[in-house]
């Protein structure tokens, strides 16, 4: 040894492996000074303990003029690195489960050794719910199952996945929820067509903008914001469009009773309603303006109905703005 790496014999031929291309040797080893005393070493005390063990090398270059040959430990790992690799990959199958363990994190997913190849999980694969970041979820060293997603065999890459592992929610979205149920939801995002809201991390409908108000509004921001925890019920799903239907103003808690008429005639009609209020009650007073808020007449179950008709309609042509909004 000395400090710029180790001295090797390799079949009667002396050659030098420099630090750098050293992989099972820790640079702490060429350190000058002593880990312990702190104090200067000399060159033949230098990984004196490592003399005589066994490297396997690569040949990188060789100077028979000058008696001189140059080896690498980290190109000869590598190569054997790669043919585990070739050969794992075609034993891998795409679908199955494998263990693994986590060899790097980036921002972007965690590196998974399959025991000879490293796969990718990317951050889009590695939950059901959005992750922010990948070191949320796994730790350099753990072992876990990943679930092989691809394997491209030309350029040797092969992605893994977390989230396969467990169902996806809209597939199991019967288990939780029924039409008719009144949910908590957030709102996430609003259309000029209406407002979306979140059930859960991956689990999102939209409350249409006649689905908001009993009132009639011309922006769902009249009644929503971005970020507003609400409650829902749920009208429709559609578990293979992944899309739900909502509405706000029909939740129970949402409906404001003031100026709500009883459906039920008090008893005895209104003659008798006239006779029990109290003759104080009816003066020669000054007239008074008052604004008329709601009219019900026989015919209004037909403008209902004539409304459904045409809202089918727009439900279909917003079918395409939706998707985009999604």
């Amino acid at each position: 040894f000395n400090r710029g790496g180790c001295i090797l014999e390799v079949a009667n031929v002396q050659g030098f492996v420099p630090m750098s291309q050293l992989i099972t040797i820790s640079r702490d080893v060429f350190k000058q000074d002593s880990p312990e005393s702190g104090e200067p070493r000399s060159d033949d005390s230098i990984g004196k303990d490592l003399i005589g063990n066994t490297l396997t090398v690569k040949v990188l270059e060789v100077n028979r003029s000058r008696n001189r040959a140059i080896f690498s430990e980290r190109s000869a790992l590598q190569e054997q690195r790669d043919e585990q690799k070739a050969v794992l990959i075609e034993k891998l199958e795409e679908g199955e489960v494998r263990k693994g363990v986590v060899t790097g994190i980036s921002n972007f997913g965690a590196f998974v050794d399959l025991g000879g190849a490293d796969g990718l999980i990317h951050i889009s694969e590695m939950s059901w719910s959005m992750v922010e970041s990948p070191e949320d979820l796994v730790k350099v060293g753990e072992e876990l199952d990943v679930y092989i997603l691809r394997i491209d065999r030309e350029t040797m890459k092969i992605a893994l996945s977390l989230r396969r592992l467990q169902p996806e929610p809209w597939e199991t979205i019967f288990e939780r929820y029924q039409v008719g149920d009144i949910v908590d939801a957030t709102v996430t995002k609003i259309a000029n067509f209406g407002a979306f809201a979140r059930l859960e991390d991956s689990i999102e409908g939209l409350i249409h903008i006649t689905e908001l108000s009993e009132a009639v509004i011309t922006n769902p921001t009249e009644v929503v914001s971005e970020g507003q925890q609400i409650k829902v019920k749920i009208l429709k799903i559609e578990m293979d469009r992944k899309r739900l239907g909502l509405s706000l103003k029909q939740t129970t808690e949402n409906l404001d009773p003031a100026g709500y008429v009883s459906e039920a005639p008090a008893e005895g009609g209104s003659e008798d309603a006239e006779e029990q209020m109290p003759a104080s009650a009816i003066t020669d007073g000054p007239e008074e303006i008052v604004e008329v808020e709601k009219i019900e007449t026989e015919d209004a179950e037909v403008i209902e109905a004539g409304d459904d008709a045409t809202g089918e309609g727009q439900e279909e042509s917003e079918d395409s703005q939706i998707e985009k909004e999604e």
